[in-house]
């Protein structure tokens, strides 16, 4: 601003030699300069925490703190203790793929999301301390702080816990009233189990940390900061996940489907997911390197992905990198399982993509299939989960547990609408010249 103005002001007191015309022009000079790059600068929005902090991966002296921010920051911390005055240092990681609300069909515009994580160590069994969050921008010289919760390490033998278990939160409006009202009759508690679909689209970043028409958001429920409206009634949700570490199963919307399609919106992506086993196909007929680094990643664009999902939870227990897994917290042993197949309506309309049917107008279009209600995760015999899993119901942490606790997000037989076809990889049948 300054070198243009100066420039500026050259030009004009070699053409306007009379001092009044040059003061005018001057202020005049420096108003429209001013304005443009007022108008042509980039707006700076706010440091804030997108969320409350939450607890993950509670183990013996120990309990993990997670919380988000806008910014990617300098510093990054916890304070906790009965004084407040004991320091963890947070690492900081930014999402991939998060991206904001967009209007029906348009692109979806990628937004900044940082997450930041750190253990509090050092704690003593069976005992709250207090602790807060903060984090610091030096490049905009500020900083930002949640308020005082309460944590503790991993629950011991003996003790007496109070459990919530719950799932397919979806945005759903009655979510925040509900757990409201846990928050209002229950108290603290000392695990939330969450058997699946977190939200309805995970790359949608309004879904987790909540908008204006996003008032049940999953972060905002859990944390006593929503704003969903039921009838002329406004619920804040309940403060759980401060205090209260979350254990989660992976649902069929903690899954974002192709990002290859031509329809760029978020609702899409979701929709249009494939077998690996397509991707696969897919991939060999371009002739691209099977061993490439970039295979994985080629393959999952193409198929479907967890990569929201797993970028926000910190899951690793007795089977580390794995969307199955088993923990035990006192007297529970707890083993979550991935048990999930895409979603597909059961109905045998020929204009719907079902469980039965491509669509009759995508039959010579192979690019807009929907393959069925296929597995996602191998969970039968022989697969790589189902081998754990033998193991694991051997293990002394399962024999031994008092209450042992399997969790999974589609049960393998089921009532109503979804009790068919059993829990099992659709087998294509294709008839051609009908």
């Amino acid at each position: 601003f300054f070198s243009h103005n100066h420039f500026t002001m050259d030009v004009v007191n070699r053409y306007l030699p009379n001092k009044n015309h040059q003061k005018g022009v001057a202020a005049s000079v420096v108003i429209i300069v001013l304005l443009f790059f007022l108008r042509s600068g980039k707006s700076v929005e706010p440091a804030t925490l997108l969320s409350d902090p939450f607890l993950q991966l509670p183990k013996q002296g120990s309990v993990n703190v997670v919380w988000f921010t806008n910014f990617e920051g300098s510093e990054h911390f916890v304070m906790y203790g009965d004084k407040k005055d004991q320091r963890a240092n947070a690492t900081t990681t930014k999402l991939s793929s998060m991206a904001l609300s967009e209007t029906p069909g348009a692109k979806a515009k990628a937004t900044s999301v940082w997450r930041h994580e750190a253990t509090a160590s050092g704690l003593e069994a069976r005992k709250r301390v207090p602790y807060f969050v903060e984090s610091k921008d030096g490049k905009r010289n500020t900083e930002v702080k949640s308020k005082v919760f309460s944590l503790q390490p991993a629950p011991q033998a003996g003790q007496a816990l109070k459990i919530l278990l719950t799932s397919d939160h979806q945005n759903l409006p009655m979510v925040a009233a509900n757990l409201q009202q846990v928050d209002s009759s229950i108290g603290k508690l000392d695990a939330v189990l969450f058997a699946g679909d977190t939200v309805l689209v995970p790359d949608r970043a309004a879904e987790w940390f909540g908008d204006a028409s996003h008032g049940s958001a999953f972060f905002p429920s859990f944390q006593g900061r929503a704003k969903s409206v039921v009838g002329t009634t406004e619920y804040r949700g309940g403060e759980v996940l401060q205090h209260a570490p979350i254990f989660t199963a992976l649902g069929n919307h903690d899954v974002m489907g192709r990002t290859n399609i031509t329809n760029t919106s978020l609702d899409a992506h979701f929709e249009y997911s494939a077998p690996r086993s397509y991707a696969e196909s897919l991939y060999k007929s371009t002739g691209l390197d099977p061993k490439s680094e970039a295979h994985a990643e080629w393959v999952a664009n193409n198929s479907f992905n967890t990569r929201t999902y797993s970028e926000i939870f910190s899951l690793t227990g007795r089977a580390p990198g794995k969307l199955y897994y088993s923990v035990t917290l006192g007297d529970v042993h707890l083993i979550v399982l991935c048990a999930v197949r895409a979603y597909r309506p059961p109905t045998l309309d020929p204009n719907v993509a079902s469980r039965f049917s491509e669509r009759r107008q995508d039959f010579n279009r192979k690019e807009l299939w929907r393959h069925g209600a296929f597995v996602m995760e191998p969970i039968s015999k022989g697969s790589a989960q189902h081998v754990w899993l033998q193991y694991e119901l051997k293990s002394k942490e399962f024999q031994s547990a008092k209450y042992r606790v399997v969790m999974l997000h589609h049960p393998i037989h089921s009532l109503g609408a979804n009790i068919g076809p059993a829990f099992s990889n659709p087998y294509p049948y294709f008839k051609y010249g009908a």
